[in-house]
């Protein structure tokens, strides 16, 4: 009878550490995947920046429904006297603990046309 609820102790240990594994394991998994979207978002603003001068860029709907409250930033670095400006687009959001992550970010470099 105390083998069976030493077992049995055991088996619940062994069951909660489990659980807690798996639940880490699906949160990984979450951020991994939220990550993966905001990268494929960013290289799309890019590639359409890059393509259309004028044109504005925006978080698309489908990404505001994944991410929690995201934000896009674009920012434009010149240095002085330098026909060349670098271009950083990055994203932001809050994962499901409402901590704000790491942005997610690209950079390129455009020049201006010279005449």
């Amino acid at each position: 009878m105390v083998e069976l609820i030493v077992s049995a102790l055991l088996l619940a240990v062994v069951m909660s550490l489990i659980a807690q594994f798996l639940a880490q394991i699906s949160v990984v998994n979450r951020n991994l995947s939220d990550s993966e979207a905001a990268l494929r978002c960013v290289r799309q603003i890019v590639d359409e920046m890059r393509n259309d001068p004028n044109w504005t860029p925006e978080i698309p709907e489908s990404l505001k429904a994944t991410l929690t409250d995201p934000e896009l930033q674009v920012t434009t670095d010149q240095e002085d006297g330098s026909q060349a400006s670098r271009v950083t687009v990055s994203i932001v959001w809050k994962n499901f603990e409402q901590e704000t992550v790491r942005p997610v970010a690209l950079s390129f470099w455009k020049w201006e046309k010279s005449e």
